[in-house]
């Protein structure tokens, strides 16, 4: 899977007490699916790494596709550090595959695929958010950050209930402490998600996060855990 995106946004009335964002990205997203490999095969690559790279080349079924996929996002900035937001994602995110019967017609183009002008559908979101960063004349000594966000209203909306309320909603704090040092925490998808991180001076970013996502209809039914590091070094804005 690769992508490539481009974006641009711009704010109006910058200088006034009340003001908003516009912004729009677009992104070109490249997907390659193999048929599925037995384990064996894999393995049998650590002593015969050419002949799995033939079979992966001329035996193995592969489709490849694309999608040029669009957001489209607003903000309004009103005094007290309140910002509301939303987000359509997705415009035109379909995905148009073509079938394979290996690599190496598909490094030539050939015709005579499997299947051609196979789509996928993807569809458009709507998010919505607020975000609230209280200003106590102490920033130095604890900076506060403080955001909800109700993801895919569209879908929500489709399959309304209470427990699903929980499914679409994200929220969170973040707390920035003598300017360095970033402490959070957070709701998603009905699961606690817990992080941390060190910042000096945006030349040495250092974070890590825990969390939990949920791939069921319901909370509970198919969550998995997450552990994410990341680490910036230079400067960044």
């Amino acid at each position: 899977d690769v992508v490539t995106s481009l974006g641009f946004g711009y704010r109006f009335f910058k200088n006034n007490p009340v003001n908003f964002d516009l912004g729009i990205a677009a992104r070109l997203d490249l997907r390659a699916y193999y048929e599925k490999v037995d384990v064996s095969t894999i393995m049998g690559a650590v002593n015969d790494s050419s002949s799995f790279v033939k079979s992966l080349k001329e035996t193995t079924p592969i489709m490849i596709g694309y999608a040029v996929p669009i957001d489209l996002g607003a903000n309004l900035n009103v005094p007290g550090g309140v910002t509301f937001s939303a987000v359509l994602r997705n415009l035109n995110g379909n995905f148009s595959f073509s079938q394979y019967e290996n690599l190496k017609k598909a490094n030539n183009n050939a015709k005579d695929t499997i299947k051609n002008n196979l789509k996928i559908e993807s569809p458009m979101s709507l998010d919505i958010g607020f975000g609230w960063k209280p200003k106590f004349g102490l920033s130095w000594l604890a900076d506060p950050n403080i955001a909800i966000d109700f993801v895919d209203t569209i879908g929500f909306f489709n399959n309304a209930s209470l427990s699903n309320v929980f499914v679409h909603l994200r929220a969170g704090i973040e707390l920035q402490l003598l300017s360095v040092f970033e402490l959070r925490a957070g709701l998603n998808q009905g699961y606690i998600s817990l992080g941390l991180g060190v910042n000096v001076m945006n030349v040495i970013h250092l974070e890590a996060s825990y969390y939990r996502l949920e791939f069921g209809k319901n909370i509970g039914d198919k969550p998995i855990d997450a552990l994410t590091i990341r680490a910036n070094l230079f400067w960044e804005r």
